[in-house]
């Protein structure tokens, strides 16, 4: 198996001109990189 770092998925949208970021169901704060929990709210489960 195959694993690859959370956010490398993130980095690479930059590689192409992109913001990629993770939206927090609980607050709406964007983050990036994503984290396992919101550094707004603490919401669990980004």
């Amino acid at each position: 198996m195959k694993y690859e770092p959370i956010a490398k998925h993130y980095y690479d949208g930059l590689d192409e001109g992109k913001f990629l970021g993770l939206r927090c169901p609980e607050c709406g704060h964007i983050e990036f990189p994503p984290y396992p929990a919101c550094n707004s709210c603490g919401h669990i489960g980004n």
